[in-house]
């Protein structure tokens, strides 16, 4: 999945549907919108965050997907994510090795309770042992990790039904986000 698919298939997804929670605030702001076409852009500037409806995978947990890349995106998804009613979250994570994992932890952490980390495909990609060690070393509960966003839904998906995670968060990378949007069958 390219980066300029993902995006284009990410806004496409938002913006003609509501089965999902999604802020996209944080892509109008950033340096992916580089990757949207003019049509995607014009959406971003005017939709306003999307209300949670029924997914195709039954889950009892909200599942937000964002493609916060950088420590400025993490926290306007922070700001979201506090606007919102208070529940048990878990985020999946996976990131390319370029970008301040630290920053985007910071931002985030108040606002997340478990951690997953995933690995992505391709050289830029941050492995998943690193991202573990970013987690660690910010003092967070990391629940697991993934070697594939597949695995890293699926695990997910199970502890929403075993532990009373209530809300998914999915961001790191359009590179995480379009392959969750695949596995969730939209």
């Amino acid at each position: 999945l390219s980066p300029a698919r993902a995006a284009d298939s990410f806004m496409a997804f938002t913006t003609s549907t509501s089965f999902i929670c999604a802020d996209l605030r944080s892509v109008s702001t950033v340096s992916a919108s580089k990757y949207m076409s003019t049509r995607c852009r014009s959406a971003v500037r005017s939709t306003a965050p999307l209300a949670p409806a029924a997914l195709p995978v039954q889950s009892p947990a909200e599942w937000i997907l964002d493609v916060t890349h950088n420590a400025l995106s993490a926290q306007v998804l922070a700001e979201h994510l506090n606007a919102r009613p208070r529940c048990k979250t878990l985020a999946i994570l996976g990131v390319m090795g370029d970008k301040d994992v630290q920053g985007m932890l910071a931002a985030l952490r108040s606002q997340v309770d478990y951690w997953l980390p995933v690995s992505l495909p391709g050289s830029r990609a941050l492995p998943v042992s690193a991202l573990v060690e970013h987690l660690h070393s910010m003092q967070v509960s990391v629940c697991d990790s993934a070697q594939t966003i597949e695995q890293a839904c699926q695990h997910a998906l199970e502890l929403s039904n075993q532990q009373g995670i209530r809300r998914i968060v999915v961001c790191g990378s359009f590179m995480t986000v379009g392959p969750v949007l695949d596995w969730l069958q939209f």
